[in-house]
């Protein structure tokens, strides 16, 4: 039996588990309030992957050493809309509306984030509960990795010993995928997907209403996944009418990563139509969930 891929992780820079508020504006146009930018407002209490019980009427949700979280148990779920309330609580106490609200964390990290104006900021700054707010930060593509940067080529290296990404599930934070790229194609022999929750489209393809190249892509055991997390960015930038409002890739880089990273074997590769052999992805037998964290102009931290 082939061993797991174990040292290929990609790490979400604030939370997992995002749950949406409705903005109260059109998905295609910025935010409008005056001189407001996007923030992120840390909270005291702590997250569902740490709170061990400590709040009068809500059971532990912290895991036991070794085990995960079920977000589905009714512990869980109380506790959850506990720190969703305490959220909105928090931009009431400021006089802000909640249709500012942005995103909302709760597994990893307790917080939110808003569209926020300096004013509205500082009362937030000075409320009980409140660790920290960071104003949120446009983030921007970047590629500096390889199999020999991660010591994946050499003598009793891990492709030398085996190590091919069997079981592992690749969570990639990019601009987005093209789904029918080869590297990408179920040839019938991975195992079953797990199943995602509910929070998001799983395979978020084929919004031909805002572009009509947008196809629509049925998920599969290779690509097991593919989410649009870009709440921020259209609330505060919106969306070019040449841009994909999905998680279809629109400038090749989220796909370019994500072959990288977990591609099938033995891809054959060309560019402007002169063949380059066949490329591999460093895990080629691993299963990929496809984040597009990037817009055309970068991507937001919340």
């Amino acid at each position: 039996m082939k061993r797991r891929l174990l040292n290929i992780v990609l790490i979400l820079s604030l939370a997992l588990s995002f749950s949406t508020a409705t903005l109260a504006q059109d998905n295609q146009a910025p935010a409008a309030k005056a001189e407001a930018k996007s923030y992120i407002v840390v909270m005291e209490d702590l997250p569902i992957l740490a709170y061990e019980g400590n709040v009068n009427g809500y059971a532990a949700t912290k895991p036991d050493e070794g085990k995960k979280v079920n977000p589905n148990s009714a512990h869980v779920r109380k506790y959850e809309k506990f720190l969703e309330k305490s959220h909105a609580q928090s931009l009431a106490a400021a006089g802000v509306d909640s249709s500012t609200m942005v995103n909302q964390y709760t597994f990893a990290l307790n917080g939110y984030s808003a569209i926020l104006t300096e004013a509205e900021v500082k009362d937030i700054k000075a409320q009980a509960g409140v660790t920290l707010v960071l104003e949120d930060l446009m983030r921007y593509p970047d590629t500096d990795s390889s199999p020999d940067f991660l010591g994946l080529t050499g003598p009793a290296s891990a492709w030398q010993t085996g190590y091919d990404g069997e079981g592992v599930v690749v969570g990639i934070i990019d601009s987005g995928i093209w789904p029918e790229h080869p590297s990408f194609a179920d040839d019938g022999t991975f195992p079953p997907a797990p199943v995602l929750d509910d929070s998001r489209p799983n395979c978020e393809f084929g919004n031909t209403a805002h572009n009509t190249n947008d196809a629509p892509f049925e998920c599969n055991n290779k690509l097991i996944g593919a989410r649009q997390m870009l709440d921020t960015y259209r609330a505060v930038i919106g969306a070019d009418p040449d841009e994909f409002d999905s998680a279809r890739d629109d400038n090749g880089h989220g796909t370019h990563t994500a072959s990288t990273a977990a591609g099938n074997a033995g891809v054959a590769a060309s560019v402007l139509g002169i063949d380059r052999g066949t490329v591999s992805g460093i895990a080629p037998r691993a299963q990929i969930i496809a984040y597009k964290g990037l817009g055309t102009l970068g991507g937001f931290t919340s």
